[in-house]
């Protein structure tokens, strides 16, 4: 989440850790009392992103079933988003112009997020 701050130019995000928790700790393994159980961003004044860690007793498959899409409003915004996001990742189609948008892209970021940003300028 504070990745996702930087990229997003928002407040640090508020994290509640499970040995936060006012009640209920004594049904959370040890292993996971480090572990987030609530994450808030706020993205702008619109944009609320919320997340939490899978307790050890939960089986993760990770991201890879998932993009999360940005349709953002200018071409400078695609460009600082693809270069931010897809850094140490894996891009799958870099950010350029397509028949549906002036610059789209496809890609997983450092933590298995797959991301897609689109721009289209409705100006023209």
């Amino acid at each position: 989440f504070s990745f996702y701050a930087s990229v997003f130019n928002a407040e640090p995000a508020r994290i509640m850790k499970y040995k936060e928790l006012p009640e209920g700790k004594e049904n959370i393994a040890p292993e996971d009392m480090e572990k987030v159980v609530h994450a808030l961003l706020h993205i702008g004044n619109n944009i609320r992103i919320m997340g939490a860690d899978m307790p050890s007793n939960m089986k993760s498959t990770g991201g890879e079933n998932i993009y999360l899409t940005m349709n953002v409003e200018s071409e400078v915004e695609a460009k600082h988003l693809y270069e931010s996001l897809s850094k140490g990742g894996n891009v799958e189609m870099p950010l350029q112009k397509t028949f549906w948008a002036d610059l789209y892209a496809s890609f997983t970021d450092r933590f298995g997020i797959g991301w897609m940003v689109n721009y289209y300028n409705e100006q023209k």
